[in-house]
């Protein structure tokens, strides 16, 4: 699939007019917020840009919203990604899990945050939404959604998470999440967020430190 550049954005819910309730969206109503994220996306997506949108998309009017949006559109299914065949059949692809390797990097994408993933040990990063920005993760795991403040509820090229990957992987080197493997003596990430904190503990790590801080 040829593209311009590739875009990643999630949780829309165009047409929800309850999210905006739900996470402090800065809209009056439905009307305004749909119009404001139709010209947040088309102001930086290109008609030959591919976007991957990881779950969410609409509530309803899934026809109009697809072709009012610019870009070619992968739909990665998330918990609201309810419509008829006739308008899935508009997206260049739907999946349930995407996995892609681009910018010297392999991704994972899928709708909610796994605390492990498939080449995780070997630095893969995984890109999600449904938390909606309330997900602390401290690995090679992005929110996507737009309801991150840094993202502005806009998408985002692939290469701001390339960035970001970057700054977290010097972040975790820097923890000592760096470990060779017994078998092959490959050096490999402690990629699970959950079991890097409890190894802390078992090794007698102050609760009150940064490290531990992060996680909680």
């Amino acid at each position: 699939m040829s593209c311009n550049q590739v875009w990643v954005g999630a949780d829309w819910h165009l047409g929800h007019s309850n999210i905006i309730k739900h996470n402090n969206r800065p809209w009056k109503n439905v009307e305004e917020m749909d119009e404001g994220l139709i010209e947040n996306w088309n102001k930086v997506v290109g008609v030959k840009d591919l976007v991957y949108i990881v779950g969410d998309f609409a509530f309803q009017r899934h026809g109009y919203f697809i072709n009012k949006l610019k870009g070619k559109k992968v739909l990665i299914l998330g918990s609201h990604d309810k419509m008829p065949k006739i308008h899935l059949e508009q997206f260049q692809e739907v999946c349930e899990i995407k996995n892609i390797k681009a910018l010297g990097h392999n991704w994972v994408m899928q709708h909610c945050c796994p605390r492990t993933w498939d080449k995780s040990h070997y630095c893969s990063v995984a890109l999600f939404g449904h938390s909606h920005g309330r997900m602390n993760t401290q690995n090679l795991s992005f929110d996507v959604g737009v309801d991150v403040p840094e993202n502005n509820y806009s998408p985002q090229p692939l290469e701001v998470y390339v960035e970001r990957a970057q700054v977290r992987f010097n972040q975790m080197v820097a923890d000592g999440r760096l470990y060779k493997d017994k078998h092959t003596g490959k050096e490999l990430l402690y990629s699970d967020d959950l079991a890097w904190a409890m190894k802390k503990l078992r090794e007698n790590e102050d609760v009150n430190s940064n490290i531990i801080n992060r996680f909680v």
